[in-house]
């Protein structure tokens, strides 16, 4: 079974893979934009074949052009499309890693049964959110809100809980803190209250 550990080290090496393909040669070209005067003739000359401009422009030049411009747009076109898919690659490893980190945390709820069901939650969503922040991407948030969040789909997944059922059961353990409740002594128990 794969870790969030592995999950962290697939996502870093996707990130770096982008980075890497950013800072070639080309990513810096295009992201500088660096000016290319051919290619502005040949786009002017492409587009606009009666510009003011280009009446005098020889055969051989405006075949050079065309070679120049056509290579252009084919890198151009061949690194937007890596582009494409490095990002692509980045986003499914980061989503595979974030579901892996609710497996765990998941795991983890399960294990802990001491406690209220609202502290252990608590406890889960808090290192949920510093793993993510030191290992994964730097930002530290998880939620259990969003059903379709990767982290919300593995931790539902692990602890077979839904969120209406988690969530009427935060509501019960905020009115027992409140004293606004009185429930049984099972579901005290059940809710790990009997030992407060």
């Amino acid at each position: 079974m794969k870790t969030f550990e592995a999950g962290c080290k697939a996502y870093h090496a996707a990130n770096s893979e982008l980075e890497a393909h950013y800072g070639s040669e080309q990513g810096i070209e295009i992201r500088n934009k660096v000016p290319h005067v051919d290619l502005s003739l040949y786009l002017d000359l492409s587009n606009t074949p009666h510009a003011y401009a280009l009446p005098g422009i020889a055969a051989a030049q405006k075949a050079s052009l065309d070679e120049q411009g056509s290579d252009f747009t084919k890198k151009y076109e061949a690194f937007k499309n890596r582009t494409e898919m490095l990002v692509q690659a980045r986003y499914q490893a980061f989503c595979d890693a974030l579901g892996l980190l609710g497996e765990e945390m998941g795991a983890e709820y399960e294990f802990n049964t001491s406690g209220p069901l609202d502290q252990r939650i608590a406890d889960v969503l808090t290192k949920g959110d510093l793993l993510r922040k030191t290992l994964l991407d730097g930002f530290g948030y998880v939620d259990l809100l969003d059903l379709e969040s990767s982290f919300s789909k593995g931790f539902f997944t692990v602890t077979g809980l839904t969120k209406i059922k988690l969530y009427n059961d935060l509501k019960l353990c905020s009115q027992i803190r409140e004293g606004g409740i009185r429930i049984s002594a099972e579901e005290r128990v059940r809710l790990g209250f009997h030992q407060e």
